[in-house]
């Protein structure tokens, strides 16, 4: 079974948890749900948030080749149809506009970060 990179991320970081934090916390009959909410979650935050910086730049190029092979409109659309009639305005355009959309995910994935990895901070 093949896992996206932000489950196997996730994964991975919540593996990495500290286990003699995790046994601290069963030593005061934490219970499970508090373990893994409190201890579990925050550590493997960093991996996370790292695997949806790369899933969202697959999930870009994956819209804009489904768009380019099998779709009426869009970006990748656009694209196709200049390409095919030789005006690289048009391709010009389309991949400045991709180009601009992610830079705005990306920038939106930087606030989320900082929001979401508030205690990491230096």
């Amino acid at each position: 079974m093949i896992l996206a990179p932000k489950a196997t991320s996730a994964y991975r970081g919540a593996l990495r948890t500290d286990e003699d934090l995790i046994n601290l916390m069963r030593s005061f009959n934490a219970p499970r749900s508090a373990i893994f909410a409190k201890l579990v979650v925050p550590s493997a935050m960093t991996w996370v948030m790292s695997g949806l910086k790369l899933n969202v730049g697959f999930a870009l190029v994956g819209a804009i080749v489904a768009e380019y092979i099998s779709s009426e409109a869009g970006v990748g659309h656009m694209i196709l149809l200049g390409s095919s009639n030789f005006g690289m305005n048009i391709v010009l355009a389309g991949v400045a506009l991709v180009m601009v959309m992610m830079l705005v995910f990306n920038a939106l994935i930087n606030l989320l970060e900082r929001f979401v990895l508030s205690w990491e901070r230096k």
